[in-house]
């Protein structure tokens, strides 16, 4: 069954497909306010830096909304004739199609889908807050830096990078987007680079009985799987860091991941040989492990 996802800008058609079926509901994520200002790794080449992990107050653990193609488009139908109905109607007569749109229109599409989305992210939110998270996510992020190539911090006087991480699970709920808001400070605090840097993740789920899924989360492939993203995270920072922000050429970059096909426009980067790094035109950089 065709199955769409509302995190838009990531899957075929899902901003045009969105827009008409959730009368604007679901709205696209805010474009990245990057920058890198040329000074960035100058500074930290002469006084490395400190990173600074600030995990969220809650929900380090999400997941994308996804919807059934054939409901969306019956939910959209429902919310326009709802809306046709509304003209010359009385006050009643609007509580009463306002009311029908919550039930049965995109309002309760999303609200539905909202919900099934927090409860699939409950299991590995529940299975990672099992640990240390802040500490074990402070010490990965440290020593990914450093094998980087970035310069640590050798005393007080230190550029502070700033992580802001949070998953996503993915439509398919067997990987996920580790999603950086990453910004460097000089030691007055005043931002020499920021940026959002989107890894997709391998798969995580765990090899059940003759090699099936068993619907479990293992820890060790857990951690396994994000410790990977954020050594690809500190890769793609310390990358665009050296570019210093210099555009690319602009082109279609059309990939696949667990079966979902992505396409988007952006700025084709230097990619390694398991990752396709590239600028989207939000101004985030993503990283997927795939070849093109």
């Amino acid at each position: 069954m065709k199955r769409l996802s509302l995190r838009t800008g990531l899957y075929i058609g899902i901003g045009a497909a969105l827009g008409l079926m959730l009368g604007g509901c679901a709205q696209s994520p805010a474009p990245s306010r990057s920058f890198n200002d040329p000074a960035a790794m100058r500074y930290i080449n002469d006084h490395g830096l400190q990173v600074d992990v600030q995990m969220p107050a809650k929900d380090f653990v999400t997941a994308s909304m996804v919807i059934d193609a054939k409901t969306a488009m019956a939910a959209q139908q429902t919310s326009q004739n709802a809306a046709n109905a509304a003209h010359g109607a009385g006050l009643a007569g609007l509580l009463v199609l306002g009311a029908l749109h919550s039930q049965m229109g995109s309002g309760a599409l999303e609200s539905n889908a909202r919900s099934e989305a927090e409860k699939d992210a409950k299991p590995m939110a529940s299975l990672l807050a099992g640990n240390p998270l802040d500490t074990q996510l402070q010490q990965r992020y440290r020593q990914a830096s450093a094998e980087a190539g970035l310069k640590q911090a050798q005393n007080s006087i230190a550029g502070r990078l700033v992580v802001r991480p949070n998953i996503v699970l993915a439509p398919d709920r067997g990987s996920f987007s580790l999603l950086n808001e990453v910004e460097l400070q000089d030691i007055a605090g005043s931002a020499l680079y920021h940026a959002r840097i989107e890894v997709f993740s391998h798969s995580f789920r765990r090899c059940g009985a003759s090699c099936i899924d068993d619907g479990q989360l293992d820890l060790a492939n857990v951690t396994a799987v994000l410790n990977a993203s954020i050594d690809e995270s500190m890769k793609v920072l310390a990358q665009d860091l050296q570019a210093q922000g210099n555009p690319g050429r602009e082109q279609t970059i059309r990939y696949v991941i667990n079966g979902q096909r992505h396409v988007e426009r952006g700025q084709l980067l230097s990619s390694s040989d398991t990752y396709v790094r590239y600028r989207s035109l939000d101004g985030a950089v993503r990283s997927a492990p795939v070849k093109l």
